[in-house]
């Protein structure tokens, strides 16, 4: 009779090895997507920060809907305990500054 208790403890221990070994490799999968997100948001602001201060209709469009995508994923922000790097460096901030400069300088010629 003890042998069973004993197998049904190594069973039991197996199993739950298994879930916890799941649940990593799902956040390990998580935590990737989200380095490869901030690789392409990173690279998406840099590619329009080159553009300064002409800029381009894409870039114009784009950056501040991205911005709000990465920085307002409450959920992705909860799970990786940190924001992707164009919530906090203030780059397209500082793109959207120069190009109403630069606009504003061009139109009052």
């Amino acid at each position: 009779m003890p042998s069973k208790g004993i197998f049904g403890i190594v069973i039991s221990i197996f199993f739950l090895g298994l879930v916890l070994w799941g649940g990593w490799n799902v956040y390990q999968g998580l935590l990737k997507s989200f380095n490869e997100g901030n690789i392409v948001s990173n690279n998406l602001v840099n590619q329009c920060m080159k553009q300064l201060p002409v800029g381009s209709s894409v870039c114009d469009q784009e950056l501040r809907l991205t911005l709000q995508r990465s920085c307002n994923n409450s959920f992705s922000n909860f799970l990786m305990m940190k924001k992707q790097d164009i919530c906090d460096d203030g780059k397209v901030d500082h793109y959207y500054q120069l190009r109403a400069a630069y606009d504003k300088a061009t139109r009052r010629r």
